[in-house]
């Protein structure tokens, strides 16, 4: 089976509504150019936070300030979200089997800790007036992603890139009803193809599929 939680890390995200503005006053005062950086998804912490993050996910536990990803998606849509207000997620990862095991009371004490996190650099969520809150048994649940991997495996260096192309063809996982990688894949012929889901042209895939080969 492919490895999906091999150091214990799965995704807690919360998505917020907001009755008005949210933003990053801090970063905002920084640029000079005009951009508004409420349309860029945001992370907090420095490499050393993340790394000493995993360490401890790694044991069923947490830090006390876990870095956070950020990301007002009204910025860049504002049809998704009534004009002046905004439609957010956090996302932290967390233990995919925490040492509590995953209650409503861990589930609460997860979200303070992602939504306190994020106030550091994050304003206007004083005006929340609504949220969904996922932890990892949530997403396997509702989604039945594995322990809430909805990256499917571990993005490990074997993982990642060119090394992403899948070992069957795209014919036969296709035939199969599995998926194919983005990127490039390969026929039975060898030759290699490149298109939006890694698949042959559709011409030579109808050809081959009417021939049986």
């Amino acid at each position: 089976m492919i490895p999906a939680n091999a150091v214990n890390a799965a995704a807690f995200k919360i998505d917020v509504a907001v009755a008005g503005r949210v933003g990053f006053p801090a970063g905002e005062a920084k640029r000079k150019d005009g951009f508004d950086i409420r349309r860029a998804t945001l992370m907090t912490g420095t490499l050393e936070d993340h790394v000493e993050h995993l360490k401890v996910l790694k044991l069923g536990r947490t830090v006390e300030v876990p870095p956070v990803y950020m990301a007002v998606l009204s910025a860049s849509d504002e049809t998704i979200a009534p004009e002046g207000e905004d439609v957010l997620y956090l996302h932290s990862n967390v233990p995919a089997d925490p040492v509590t095991g995953w209650d409503e009371t861990t589930k609460a004490l997860y979200t303070d800790a992602i939504v306190t996190s994020a106030k550091r650099f994050l304003d206007g969520l004083d005006a929340e007036i609504g949220r969904v809150v996922h932890t990892p048994r949530d997403f396997e649940e509702r989604w039945s992603t594995p322990k809430g991997a909805y990256f499917h495996v571990d993005m490990g260096p074997l993982r990642l890139g060119v090394n992403r192309r899948p070992r069957a063809s795209a014919i036969t996982s296709r035939r199969s009803g599995g998926c194919t990688w983005p990127g490039r894949a390969r026929t039975r012929a060898g030759r290699s193809t490149a298109g939006a889901a890694g698949t042959p042209p559709a011409g030579r895939w109808r050809r081959r599929a009417r021939s049986g080969r």
